[in-house]
């Protein structure tokens, strides 16, 4: 069965990556685009989160624990994309997020973000030591900052979506758990653990930047408009799936790095926004 999902999936990504017309534009923005799709969605939905409880790097700081431990598996010649190197990120990543669930015991000893953000800044730290040992140590750094979502394709893709969905269905079922105002620390580790699951996922298709901003951004966006989930977060996907078609243009037409491009036409989107809330006047008072 999966040789024949593999060998579908090939197929598919060999015909969306022929010329059409004379022209690859089509091949390249394809396969970036069901990335963004799949990206933003979900992203998407755990940045409400993480913005409503006001820990804004949490995330940032999970997804460079997860670099870390990819970076790891690169030192230790773990073949990249294996089940070994998968393994060592995400169990790096479900350390940090049973540290982060465990955050709120620590309210009256430091501050939040300040611990967050001493969290990221050891994690990348450690991850340009362990990559300084590697022959292509800053190409990998490069590679898992910044990814390079417009060429991802085939099964990973496929994986993706059906982790992915699980992950959204446990969050739908269990909805008024997670939306809770006090959350019991056994739920609130499971918002981390699926929250590390997504994050290792993203970093592999995206890099750690534009996790971060798929995260952050259209969930930022979505909230200038409404305060219902629903409606917050169908801005944002929207706005996450315009940033990946306009940013993929833009990386091919003028030879520009992939994730940058889409990082920075994700920030235009939500200034136009900002610039054009400010000039519509105050939100309304029910906040819709």
């Amino acid at each position: 069965m999966e040789f024949s999902i593999n060998a579908l999936w090939e197929g598919l990504c060999s015909a969306c990556r022929a010329p059409l017309s004379g022209s690859g534009l089509f091949s390249l923005i394809l396969p970036a685009l069901l990335a963004g799709l799949l990206l933003s969605g979900i992203l998407s939905y755990f940045g409400s989160h993480i913005i409503r409880r006001g820990i804004i790097f949490v995330d940032l700081a999970l997804a460079q624990v997860v670099a870390l431990g990819f970076g790891l598996g690169e030192l230790l010649r773990l073949e990249h994309g294996s089940p070994q190197a998968w393994g060592l990120a995400l169990g790096l990543a479900v350390l940090a997020a049973l540290g982060f669930a465990a955050l709120r015991k620590l309210r009256s000893l430091v501050n939040i973000e300040a611990f967050i953000g001493f969290v990221y800044v050891l994690a990348t730290a450690l991850t340009f030591m362990v990559l300084a040992k590697s022959p292509h140590g800053l190409e990998e750094i490069e590679q898992l900052l910044n990814g390079n979502i417009l060429y991802v394709c085939g099964p990973d893709l496929l994986k993706t979506f059906l982790l992915f969905s699980g992950v959204g269905i446990f969050h739908w079922i269990f909805r008024e758990k997670f939306y809770a105002e006090n959350l019991s620390l056994g739920w609130d580790f499971l918002f981390f653990l699926s929250f590390a699951l997504v994050v290792t996922a993203s970093v592999v298709l995206g890099g750690v930047y534009l996790t971060f901003s798929y995260l952050i951004v259209p969930a930022l966006t979505g909230s200038l408009f409404s305060k219902q989930p629903g409606k917050s977060l169908a801005i944002g996907w929207g706005l996450g799936v315009l940033a990946t078609l306009l940013g993929g243009i833009i990386s091919y037409k003028w030879d520009l790095p992939p994730s940058p491009s889409i990082i920075t036409v994700l920030g235009l989107g939500f200034l136009l926004a900002l610039f054009g809330k400010l000039l519509g006047g105050k939100p309304k008072a029910d906040g819709n």
